[in-house]
C-alpha cells in the first residue's frame, strides 16, 4: 500500500485536521510562553487570561 495514490477524500481529511488542530497548537504555545515570560502589563495578562478562557470552554 506505499505505491498507492492517496484519495482525495483522505487529503481533504488530513487538511480539515490540519487546519483545525493548528490553531489550537498556536493558541497553547502563546499561552504557554506568555506565561513562562511572567507578563507584566495589563494587556498580556488579559490576552493570557483570553486564550486560557477560550481553550478552557470551547
Amino acid at each position: 500500500m506505499l505505491g498507492a495514490i492517496p484519495s482525495p477524500l483522505f487529503i481533504l481529511f488530513l487538511n480539515i485536521l490540519y487546519l483545525t488542530y493548528l490553531p489550537y497548537m498556536l493558541l497553547n504555545m502563546s499561552a504557554f510562553s506568555s506565561y513562562l515570560n511572567a507578563p507584566t502589563t495589563i494587556g498580556q495578562r488579559h490576552a493570557l487570561m483570553t486564550l486560557i478562557q477560550l481553550y478552557r470552554f470551547h
